[in-house]
């Protein structure tokens, strides 16, 4: 349904969205209490150690006017627990995948150093262009 809410805008059928909303909210609520009675809930502290490497990224080239305001050397880091900087929502979408590959060691054969990726961001009228640094 999220999919039809979120793609489909003149194709949800508000009638199927109330009988959701009456019908299986309820339920789903019941079993998410039944969960948290029970103690079986995410805690703030992680289950496994991460051995993820931090992985920056850094704005290398922006041309035109970024409506989110990029400028050349702002820089966002992903280390795991916190993402650290300032980004835009549509190009921390469009590179996250990158981030995630190469944060769990992931090497693509067509970069020169396998710790270093770029990426553009989707706005080919202005584009803001990232380079994308795993640390170890």
């Amino acid at each position: 349904m999220r999919d039809k809410l979120t793609h489909d805008y003149f194709g949800v059928d508000i009638g199927e969205v109330w009988l959701t909303a009456q019908n299986d909210i309820p339920v789903l609520k019941a079993e998410v209490a039944k969960i948290l009675k029970k103690g079986e809930i995410m805690t703030d502290q992680p289950s496994h150690a991460d051995t993820g490497f931090t992985i920056i990224a850094r704005v290398i080239r922006q041309e035109g006017h970024c409506t989110a305001g990029h400028q050349v050397g702002d820089q966002v880091v992903f280390d795991g627990q916190t993402v650290q900087g300032k980004i835009c929502l549509h190009a921390l979408y469009s590179f996250l995948p990158k981030v995630f590959a190469m944060r769990y060691g992931a090497e693509f054969p067509w970069l020169k150093d396998k710790d270093v990726a770029t990426h553009a961001c989707p706005d080919a009228g202005n584009p803001v262009v990232f380079e994308i640094r795993r640390v170890r």
